[in-house]
């Protein structure tokens, strides 16, 4: 079944994931890893690659539950000459090129959103990152992801289960993904699917915690949940309200407020922290933040809620559960993106689910428009999408990048609604 799925793959959905393929590997070039002499894995990414190489001892937590990637990267190096960067770049092209076709197949076969118009809508930095930041794990997760959601939609139940345990051996926010099935599950009465799920869940967290015990505790020595709520606590200061934290553990600053941590229950264990405080402000970050949210797919999440506000109870009652798990699973993760990590900008970045499969499905079902209008709206969105790459290139590192891009971006936003009120619900079919 599989394989004639595979053949139904035809000529113009292969035709336009070469051409996105070339456009972001010609974007992408400069940035690759393979492309710099003497390239050293930095942050993140060093932990990758001694996993890679067999070195879990030297690995800490949460990193090294994260093990699927560096293991298929060491297998392709053992099984040939190439090096482990070589490896990671190949896994990164294999990973790139499934993952646009899956996307534009379950675009074509969903939904009657007109291909040509996948270009500005997977042609963006955030594709770029995802391809040439190869040392990450990102790009090989949301091919399985994408893998998974075409094992749904296909009803191929093994491959569906196989490939969600996949997922928790390469990024433990798998968990986000299992609750959203489990809950739809239940909603949609699924009985058969929820006990796969659970299964499937309970496997890859059992898993992920195996090789979580091979390294070492994180760099806190705090126990899981309070290492993570610590973590969304922190980043949600950062991110949104420019305010960053500090703990003793952290020696890349001196704090400007320090407080000792003096008495707490028994059973509340900071591990190694025994001050915190906070570092410094930077009121700019949660400006940064807002012009991720605005503009990182363009004018996709703007149209998803002009849809969602008139017809969302009706998306919800009569979609697929395969769908629903979809919307829910992308919305979430671009609402708490910056919540989850540094930036935020790379977890925001796990709303693809949304806003490059479920929103063109949805706005080929709801909105139609003339001709004019569209090319103004899709010229408007490759602009919103370009713009902070485009003024960090003009203003590299000036005060004065993330205020001027925002007064840009609403600008666009304005001619933006000028446009949307020229669009019109499609009604006949949907009443």
């Amino acid at each position: 079944m599989f394989t004639r799925f595979l053949t139904r793959l035809n000529s113009s959905v292969m035709l336009l994931t070469s051409t996105i393929f070339v456009i972001t590997l010609c974007i992408s070039w400069k940035h690759l890893p393979i492309t710099i002499d003497n390239y050293v894995p930095n942050q993140d990414r060093k932990y990758y690659e001694k996993i890679a190489l067999g070195k879990y001892s030297e690995v800490i937590k949460p990193f090294s539950k994260r093990v699927l990637h560096p293991i298929v990267a060491r297998s392709i190096s053992s099984l040939s000459s190439l090096s482990l960067n070589q490896s990671f770049f190949i896994i990164s092209i294999i990973s790139l090129i499934i993952f646009i076709s899956f996307i534009l197949w379950i675009i074509k076969n969903e939904s009657s959103f007109p291909l040509a118009m996948t270009i500005p809508l997977l042609v963006t930095p955030y594709m770029s990152l995802l391809f040439y930041d190869y040392y990450m794990h990102d790009l090989f997760f949301s091919t399985v992801l994408i893998a998974f959601f075409v094992f749904f939609i296909k009803k191929l139940w093994p491959l569906m289960f196989l490939s969600l345990y996949a997922l928790f051996l390469i990024r433990e926010a798998t968990i986000l993904l299992s609750l959203i099935l489990i809950i739809s599950c239940i909603i949609k009465k699924e009985p058969r699917i929820l006990l796969g799920v659970i299964i499937a869940t309970g496997l890859g967290l059992v898993s992920s915690s195996y090789f979580a015990g091979l390294g070492q505790e994180n760099r806190h020595a705090l126990g899981e949940l309070i290492f993570m709520i610590s973590k969304i606590i922190h980043n949600t200061f950062s991110n949104f309200f420019g305010i960053n934290l500090w703990v003793n553990t952290y020696k890349d600053c001196h704090p400007i407020l320090e407080i000792n941590i003096v008495r707490h229950p028994d059973w509340l264990s900071f591990g190694k922290i025994t001050n915190f405080g906070v570092c410094d402000f930077n009121l700019l970050q949660p400006l940064h933040t807002l012009i991720r949210y605005l503009s990182s797919f363009g004018l996709i999440p703007l149209l998803f809620f002009y849809i969602i506000k008139r017809e969302g109870k009706k998306i919800i009652e009569h979609n697929d559960l395969w769908f629903i798990s979809c919307l829910l699973f992308g919305l979430v993760s671009f609402v708490i993106g910056p919540c989850l990590g540094p930036g935020g900008y790379r977890l925001m970045g796990y709303g693809w689910p949304l806003f490059w499969i479920v929103c063109p499905i949805l706005m080929s079902l709801f909105i139609q428009s003339e001709p004019a209008t569209r090319n103004k709206i899709v010229i408007i969105h490759v602009v919103l999408t370009w713009i902070l790459s485009i003024m960090e290139i003009l203003l590299p590192k000036s005060e004065l990048l993330y205020p001027l891009t925002f007064s840009f971006i609403l600008i666009l936003y304005v001619l933006a609604f000028s446009q949307l009120k020229k669009m019109s619900f499609i009604l006949s079919n949907n009443e």
